[in-house]
C-alpha cells in the first residue's frame, strides 16, 4: 500500500471539507465550480480528494487513497481561496499573504480577519456595508493615534490586576517553605501564643527562651499572616485604580480620534444624500 502521512492527510481532509462547506455548501456545488473553471472534475473526484489516506477496495485488492497531483492540489486551494500549506496543515494561515502580513504586524489571523471585516463593513445589520468608508477611516485613526499605545498598556495592566485578584499569593505557605521543617510546628505554636512576651512568664524546660532562629521564623509567619489578611482589599483597590486609569486614557483616545480634521472622513455619508431604506435593501439584494 502507498505510504501516506496520516497527520497531513487528516488535516487535508478536515480543511478541504470545512472550506468546501464554508464557500460552496456541498461537494456538488464545488465540483461544478471546479469543472467550470478548469474544464474537468466530478463529484466523485471531490469525494476522493476529501478522503486522502482512506482505504478503497477494487477487484479484491485494497489500496490507499493518495493526495491529488500537486497541480490539482493548487487548483483546489486556489478555488477555495487558501494555500496548499494551509490545507495540509503546514500553516494555520489560510493564505501566504495573510501569513506574511500577520507576521509583520505581530497579530493573529483572527485579528487580521476582524480588521478586514470592519473595513469591509461586514455585519448582520444590512446598513453597515454602506458605512465601510467611515469604518475604514475610524480604524485608521484609531491605529495611528498617539494615545493607542498608552491605552493598550493600561489595558494590559488591568488584565494583570484582575488576574492577580483571581489568583492571590498564599504568603503563609511561602513563609512555611522558608522555615526549617523541624522549626515549623514550634514557630506556629509560638506565633499563636507568644508566651515569652508574657510579663509573668518564667523560663522553664517546657517554655525555654526562643532562639534567634525561632524568632526569625515567627516574624516570617507574622508578616505572612498580615499580608494574607490585607491582600484582598489591596488587590481590589489595584483593580479599581487600573480601571480608572484605563477609562481616563480611553476618553483621551476618543478625543484624539474625533479631532476636527478627522470629522469629514468619519462622517462621509452625511456629506451625501441619505438613500432610503427601500433603496438600500434593493442595493443589498443586487449585491447578494
Amino acid at each position: 500500500m502507498q505510504h501516506i502521512n496520516q497527520t497531513a492527510a487528516d488535516q487535508w481532509n478536515t480543511r478541504v471539507s470545512m472550506c468546501i462547506k464554508e464557500k460552496w455548501i456541498n461537494q456538488q456545488s464545488f465540483a461544478k465550480a471546479y469543472k467550470d473553471r478548469y474544464g474537468s472534475g466530478s463529484q466523485a473526484d471531490v469525494s476522493r480528494w476529501s478522503r486522502v489516506g482512506g482505504i478503497v477496495s477494487s477487484d479484491g485488492k485494497q489500496s490507499v487513497i493518495g493526495f491529488p497531483a500537486y497541480d490539482t492540489m493548487k487548483r483546489i486551494a486556489d478555488l477555495l481561496n487558501v494555500s496548499v500549506g494551509y490545507l495540509t496543515g503546514e500553516t494555520d494561515f489560510r493564505s501566504y499573504d495573510t501569513e506574511k502580513a500577520c507576521s509583520y504586524l505581530g497579530i493573529t489571523e483572527e485579528a487580521a480577519s476582524g480588521i478586514q471585516a470592519i473595513t469591509a463593513g461586514k455585519s448582520i445589520f444590512f446598513l453597515d456595508k454602506y458605512l465601510k468608508k467611515e469604518y475604514g477611516a475610524a480604524l485608521c485613526f484609531l491605529l495611528s493615534s498617539s494615545k493607542l499605545k498608552e491605552f493598550i498598556e493600561r489595558l494590559c495592566e488591568l488584565a494583570e490586576a484582575v488576574n492577580r485578584q483571581k489568583h492571590p499569593v498564599n504568603h503563609w505557605n511561602r513563609a512555611i517553605k522558608k522555615i526549617k521543617p523541624d522549626l515549623v510546628d514550634k514557630a506556629i505554636e509560638c506565633w499563636q501564643y507568644p508566651y515569652w512576651e508574657d510579663m509573668n512568664w518564667i523560663e522553664s524546660e517546657e517554655h525555654p527562651a526562643p532562639s534567634q532562629e525561632l524568632l526569625n521564623a515567627i516574624a516570617l509567619l507574622e508578616k505572612a499572616a498580615e499580608q494574607d489578611m490585607n491582600q484582598p482589599l489591596r488587590l481590589e483597590s489595584n483593580v479599581k485604580l487600573s480601571k480608572y486609569a484605563l477609562f481616563e486614557i480611553y476618553l483621551k483616545l476618543i478625543d484624539d480620534i474625533i479631532r476636527d480634521e478627522h470629522l469629514e472622513q468619519l462622517t462621509m455619508r452625511l456629506m451625501e444624500e441619505m438613500p432610503s431604506i427601500k433603496e438600500i435593501k434593493r442595493r443589498v439584494a443586487e449585491d447578494d
